[in-house]
């Protein structure tokens, strides 16, 4: 699911006709995660009201991607995302985009309401 949505984000954000997304396959660990730390969380966490849980999926969200982008580096050299993050200006450090803070907001509430479903 994760994969699938960064695939669609991407494609969209290139804001070309032919809508080519792309990700890439060593980010399937952190996305993994998810509802992992979702069964671990929810019985107290999903009783927080909406603005409390939103400011921690963004909280959480660059964290784990700095984090997560931060040991692709030293596996691989650099992070998959490395390069478009710093063309872009508004990275930090090549590991995680802070005008992306809206994304992990979103997508906090999609993958709450995946879990909700069982979906995840």
């Amino acid at each position: 699911v994760g994969l699938g949505i960064e695939v669609v984000f991407t494609a969209c954000a290139e804001r070309k006709k032919n809508l080519m997304g792309f990700s890439s396959v060593w980010y399937m660990p952190l996305y993994a995660s998810l509802p992992i730390v979702f069964g671990f969380i929810h019985h107290q966490f999903f009783l927080w009201p909406w603005f409390a849980r939103i400011f921690v999926y963004w909280i959480v969200g660059q964290f784990g991607e700095y984090t997560g982008m931060w040991v692709l580096r030293k596996l691989l050299g650099k992070s998959p995302s490395e390069e478009e993050y710093y063309r872009s200006g508004r990275s930090i450090h090549g590991l995680t985009r802070w005008d992306y803070a809206p994304v992990f907001m979103v997508v906090g509430f999609l993958f709450e309401s995946l879990f909700r479903a069982k979906v995840l």
